[in-house]
Parts: structure tokens; sequence; C-alpha cells
């Protein structure tokens, strides 16, 4: 490929952020052994205070809070989205760890407080933030939170009620951008004790929805969906309709005892969200798409819109191994197409991994390469790499894989689909983020090289980004950032 220069803006899970430029070189340079790709510029990060912060000081329950909190938050991005204007709307996730003074566990659910969004503009000047209203998102009294078991006692968060941390966000037609789900926090079983509010704590998925508009930069509320989700995914249609699929009403605690008013019933224990629904922006409404259409899913189900319109699953998402999340998780295993006009899903096949039938891949990102046009100047085949990550279902594999797989559809002969194994990642990344650049490479940044949910702060992060060449279907190093971010 020719040379040329791309600049990239990634957002880490930190309150700083990374300017990496990339140099790519030539086709002959990449081939170099051992040589890199790039550099990455110096960190920035937000101004201590800016106009509009909500404070983040200490309250609830911590007596030790000594010295006090800062008075402002500096959000990091825990979710990102490039704007129609070309500004990055941002939020983070799991904010308030400063009011914990006994356990995580015990206390959070109790004191988490809603996250903070910013929108952050990038110019040959630099970098300049400016905070939405609301800087949470708002706060909804609608949001269909609450989802109790009968007869436990629970401590619910007054702070933490309508957050936008594991809501889904997606572009719309109109430029602006919509955000799905999102937590709830309380304790339950939980009580207060002199030391405050102790017990275990839930993270339960909203039923709210919520709409950003870049030119206001305001965020308001859109009609609830049907059930609460938390980690779901969305994709949006070409009519300009949402779909949703995946996310779990309750995460550690997914037992629903009957009908009640969130539509859970008995049968959507120990799973995921099944039920798909359609969100109509000219309604402000979203309406279930039937059982036709139910599917098990992961959670943040890594699907695609195909160009006939229909929407692929590409048999990858996030799991809480060595735990497990549904009972029904080897049902992921298959890559899967939704046809919205018949509301019904069908199986494709099982993805290949290392150049086996190995299906799931966790943890691990899918982009859709571009799309390339037949004989006939139709748009017919549709390539997704995917890359990283561990493999299977619960309990999967500990260890991140280096592994990467292209997989394609053909909607041209009945969604025909085949899997092969592409050339290896130069260092096994769990968690990773893969972006397509405007020339069609893709770019690999930060992960770990183990699983941090089965073994939380037990992983090294991976610094070395990385480029995949779609001609050669090999990933080249490239620059190695300052920060590590897992």
């Amino acid at each position: 490929m020719k040379s040329r220069l791309t600049l990239v803006a990634v957002v880490g899970l930190a309150t700083t952020l990374v300017l990496p430029v990339i140099a790519v070189a030539s086709a002959g340079a990449q081939g170099t052994p051992g040589a890199t790709l790039g550099t990455f510029g110096p960190l920035f990060e937000e101004p201590t205070a800016l106009a509009g912060d909500v404070s983040c000081g200490a309250r609830g329950f911590n007596p030790s809070n000594n010295p006090p909190a800062p008075k402002n938050c500096k959000p990091a991005a825990m979710a990102i989205a490039v704007l129609s204007n070309g500004q990055e709307l941002y939020w983070d996730g799991l904010e308030g760890f400063n009011q914990v003074s006994l356990n995580t566990v015990a206390q959070y659910g109790a004191v988490a407080p809603n996250d903070q969004s910013r929108v952050m503009a990038l110019g040959s000047g630099g970098a300049t933030w400016s905070v939405p209203t609301p800087s949470d998102g708002g706060r909804s009294n609608s949001s269909g939170a609450g989802d109790y078991l009968p007869g436990v006692p629970h401590v619910a968060d007054p702070n933490g009620s309508s957050d936008l941390f594991c809501s889904s966000l997606v572009q719309m037609p109109n430029g602006k951008v919509l955000a799905a789900g999102g937590t709830d926090y309380y304790l339950e079983p939980g009580t207060t004790s002199p030391a405050g509010p102790l017990g275990v704590s839930e993270l339960e998925g909203l039923r709210v929805t919520r709409v950003f508009d870049p030119t206001t930069r305001t965020w308001s509320f859109s009609g609830n969906m049907n059930y609460g989700r938390w980690y779901p995914s969305l994709v949006t249609m070409p009519d300009g309709k949402v779909f949703v699929a995946s996310g779990v009403t309750k995460l550690l605690k997914p037992a629903y005892p009957g009908a009640d008013t969130y539509n859970n019933q008995l049968t959507d224990s120990g799973t995921n969200v099944r039920q798909t629904e359609t969100y109509d922006p000219a309604k402000g409404q979203w309406t279930y798409n039937g059982t036709t259409a139910d599917k098990s899913l992961p959670l943040f189900p890594r699907v695609h819109l195909l160009p006939d319109g229909k929407i692929y699953y590409d048999a990858g998402g996030q799991t809480f191994n060595p735990d497990g999340q549904s009972y029904d998780e080897a049902l992921w295993n298959l890559s899967s197409v939704y046809d919205p006009a018949t509301r019904k899903w069908s199986d494709l096949g099982v993805p290949s991994i290392g150049g086996l039938p190995l299906g799931f891949r966790g943890s691990a990102f899918s982009v859709m390469l571009p799309l390339r046009p037949d004989a006939t100047g139709r748009y017919t085949k549709a390539q997704f790499l995917s890359a990283g990550g561990v493999i299977g279902v619960s309990p999967g594999t500990y260890m991140a894989t280096n592994t990467s797989t292209v997989n394609t559809v053909d909607s041209a002969h009945g969604d025909a689909f085949t899997s092969q194994a592409t050339g290896s990642l130069n260092n096994a990344r769990w968690y990773s983020t893969g972006v397509v650049l405007p020339d069609g490479e893709v770019f690999a940044v930060n992960g770990a090289n183990r699983d941090e949910v089965v073994g939380p702060g037990s992983a090294s992060p991976v610094t070395q980004a990385e480029l995949y060449d779609p001609v050669t279907k090999q990933w080249h190093r490239a620059a190695t950032e300052t920060d590590g971010r897992t």
C-alpha cells in the first residue's frame, strides 16, 4: 500500500487520552522483520475544572475520606462516538469508587453515582472539552429499574439509578446518537449499619432510551424499551429504525420469579434477554419483534448490518467467565443472520479460530471491512475481521489468543458463510479495540494478555499497537503506547 499519514484518536479507560500519529510505510517496509510503524504523540487530558462540572466530592457513607475527594470529576472514556460534526462524545464508567470505605461488592451498589459525559473537539490547536446538558445524561423516574427479588431486603442507590454505564450507543441518520440501556445500582440483599448500607451489590439493566443532539449538546429521553438491558447491542437499519438485541436485566442474580411490571417471566431466568426490539425514531417507541425474533446472545453481541439490510451476528461478545452468564451459551458458537422482513433468525455456521471450527470468540473486536462491489456493481459480500480475545464460551480460555479470522457472508448466494484464518496478531490481546481506517487497514490497540474478568488485576497491558493489511491478510507492528490500557 502507498505511504500516507493517518491521524487516529484513541480513548482508553483512563483519565488521559492518547493521540497517536500512525505513519504507514510501503508494503516493502511493512515486511521488514521487527519493523514498527508510526509514533504516539504526547499524552493530553481534560483540564482539572470545566464550567458545568458536577461535584464528585465526598458523600455517601465513607467516613475515612481524608483528604476529601477532588471537587470536580474528570471522566475517563468508557464509551465513545464520533459525532456528525467531527467531535467526540464520550462518557465514563464505574465512577465513585472513592465512596467505598470497606469493600466494593458490599458497598458500591448503594453509593455509585451516575457517570459523566463530555464532548471533545480535536483541532490543530489541541483538544478542547465541553459539558453536555445534563452532564450525566439525565435521571429518569421511569427507567424500569428495581426488579427486586420478592422477600429479599434491598437498599436502593439514590445517586446511580439512571447510569449510562453499559448502555449501547449507535448513530442515527439525522446525526444524533441513541443510547439504550444502562445501569441501576442497589444492594440485594442489603441493610443499613453504623458504617452505612452494606450487602451485595447488584447491577440492573435499564429500559431507558436517551438521545444526544450534537448541535445543542443536550441529552433527552425517548420511549423506554420493553426490557431492561445491561450491555446490549444496537444496529441502525436502512430505514432509520434501530434494532436492539441481548443485554441482561439483572447481572449478578438473573432470577425472575414470575410475570411483573418489567415483562420478565420465570423462563427468562438464568440467561440474557432473548427478546429483540425495534425502535421507531419518528414515534419514539420500541416494539417487541415477536417470538420468532427471540435469540440467546452474549452480552454486547458483535452484530453488524449487511448490505441487503439483514443483521449479522459474528459469533462473538462478552462473557463473565468462568462462572458463566447463561445456561444456553453453547448457542453462541453459531454465526447467524436476522431478517427484519420476516423477523426470523437463520444460523449460518461455526466460525474458525486458528483454522479450527471453535466458534465463539470472547472479548474481542469485530469490525466490518470495507465493502467491494462485484462485477455488476452490486454489494453482496460482507467480510468481518475479528482478532484476539479468548476462545469459547464459559469457562473459556484465561490466556488471550493471537488468532485472527475473517468471516464472509455472501447475500447473493443465500447468505453463504465462509470462515478463514488470517495472519496472527504479533501480540495476544484480550479486550482490545479495532478501528477501520480510511484506507481499509485496521488499527488494533490496547488490551491485556489475560482475561481480567477471570482474574482482576492479574494481566499485563498490551502497549504495542498493530495494523492489519486486508490485501496481504497480515498484521504489522505499530508504535508502543506510553501508558498501558487493559
